[in-house]
């Protein structure tokens, strides 16, 4: 049961930056991401994918990967829009 419970909150976790990638598309821009979160979510999943896999230990590699293949979308898009800390300026229909 507490496996169970862990893997739902972890895929809560893991999921929820992924509600800001519709915006990061539409806007296009990654100001709603945190660059250095993206990282460390990154390694941190990448971290317990290998283990899971190595104690082959479903509840942790299936999350985890879960949770490394939305964070390699994450950083796919700082890759695509780079790295913006406002929202983009609305230059009008004339340039200006």
């Amino acid at each position: 049961m507490l496996g169970w419970l862990g893997s739902i909150i972890a895929a809560v976790m893991f999921g929820s930056p992924v509600v800001s990638i519709s915006t990061v598309i539409s806007e296009k821009s990654t100001r709603v991401l945190a660059l250095p979160f993206t990282i460390a979510v990154t390694i941190n999943t990448f971290l317990w994918m290998s283990f899971g896999l190595l104690k082959n230990d479903p509840f942790l590699y299936c999350n985890a990967g879960c949770g490394f293949v939305t964070s390699l979308i994450q950083v796919g898009l700082f890759l695509v829009f780079g790295v913006q800390t406002e929202k983009p300026r609305d230059e009008g229909p004339h340039g200006m």
